[in-house]
């Protein structure tokens, strides 16, 4: 286990490394910084003055040296739109957005899992087609779209829910459920088809004949053994939750790290955009770390791989 954990961070260092090095790459390929960053009616000095505070005149081989010095350190300087270390902002939001993303997940997976299973005991059954049509549906329907429809109807129509900020429970409810909509539908389908084919295994024709019942044998037995491709699609998705909860939270102005970034790319702050990416990624190599570890937990034939 030790030599696969250290060839997991090994690898995921490496990911880190090309994804800091793509994102210096577009940021100093998308135009001119400094032009971008000020109006189009600034003064030339002004406009030296700050190619000079970003350093912008020096060789790009400098350049690359000192932004990489600065992501090795955790200095990504100060954030030009608010005039604090842009890290510290990046961080500041951390905790919002994981809290948005687990609500998400503490919701989608026990309901996948539900519809799934139920789904695989009665392959072609009515209750079956319809958690197919709930699928699919969860995996067509764009996040944007549910997100103004459940604001329409909950807060506009019925006025149950805030539709945005952040100041309690009741907030996180939409945001959460339009997060969680897309992952039920894709974890169905993988529980589901995972479960019908291990339905099909010998071991359960003996587990029948000594009476358990279809439920049983899904929740006590079969789930256990299908553990690892649900694992697998449930943590693409919270990679997918600390990604794509850049246009949720910007819908329910939800304080985290996607709303902070979007600020930061409508006001051209590079050092911030810079911060909240190597953040974002952090997170997300983690998160695929764990589920790489896990898997060496539960398949004893992918420790031995890995070792």
């Amino acid at each position: 286990m030790l030599r696969y954990s250290l060839r997991r961070t090994l690898h995921s260092l490496v990911v880190l490394v090309g994804v800091l090095i793509v994102v210096f790459l577009v940021v100093n390929q998308i135009g001119d910084p400094a032009r971008l960053m000020l109006p189009p009616d600034a003064p030339i000095q002004v406009y030296l003055d700050l190619r000079a505070k970003l350093g912008l005149d020096d060789p790009l081989l400098e350049r690359f040296w000192r932004t990489m010095r600065g992501w090795l350190t955790g200095d990504f300087g100060d954030s030009l739109w608010q005039g604090v270390p842009a890290m510290d902002l990046a961080l500041q939001r951390v905790p919002a957005t994981l809290t948005l993303s687990l609500a998400s997940l503490a919701f989608a997976v026990p309901a996948a899992l539900l519809l799934g299973s139920r789904s695989a005991i009665k392959p072609g059954s009515l209750a079956d087609r319809c958690v197919t049509t709930v699928s699919l549906a969860g995996v067509s329907v764009a996040d944007f779209w549910l997100g103004l429809m459940l604001i329409l109807l909950f807060s506009v129509q019925l006025g149950l829910l805030p539709t945005s900020g952040f100041s309690g429970l009741q907030y996180l409810i939409l945001p959460a459920l339009t997060l969680a909509f897309r992952p039920i539908g894709r974890i169905a389908q993988i529980a589901r088809s995972a479960l019908v084919e291990e339905m099909q295994k010998p071991y359960i024709q003996t587990l029948r004949a000594k009476g358990l019942t279809e439920a049983q044998i899904v929740r006590r037995h079969a789930l256990k053994n299908t553990a690892i491709p649900i694992i697998t699609v449930s943590g693409d998705e919270i990679a997918t939750f600390l990604n794509g909860a850049v246009v949720i939270e910007t819908i329910f102005a939800w304080p985290g790290i996607g709303s902070l970034l979007i600020g930061a790319i409508e006001r051209r702050d590079l050092p911030l955009i810079e911060a909240c990416v190597f953040v974002v990624a952090i997170m997300v190599i983690a998160l695929n770390f764990i589920i790489d570890l896990s898997y060496a937990r539960l398949d004893p034939r992918a420790k031995l791989r890995g070792e």
